[in-house]
């Protein structure tokens, strides 16, 4: 079975130009420019096939597994964090 991927709620955009934008992922802290094409391809979609963009894009977390979540992923460091500063 494939799996398929999301546009992570975790990505900003960092800069734009005429035909690309700097994304930035607040969660893994990197940044990568894409092509104004390839951003809409993926922005709404919900079922993002890796053929359809860079591997690349997954595998810095601009785009995530569809049953990822992020939510909790986010709210697990938050609580580590915390919990670290208490000791």
């Amino acid at each position: 079975m494939e799996t398929l991927y999301k546009y992570s709620q975790f990505n900003i955009t960092a800069k734009e130009t005429d035909d690309k934008l700097l994304l930035y992922n607040t969660y893994t802290s990197k940044g990568r420019w894409i092509s104004r094409v390839d951003y809409d391809d993926i922005i709404d979609k919900d079922n993002i096939d890796l053929g359809d963009v860079s591997v690349r894009l997954a595998e810095d977390g601009f785009i995530v597994e569809r049953d990822t979540d992020e939510t909790a992923y986010a709210q697990a460091i938050i609580i580590k964090r915390h919990m670290m500063r208490m000791c």
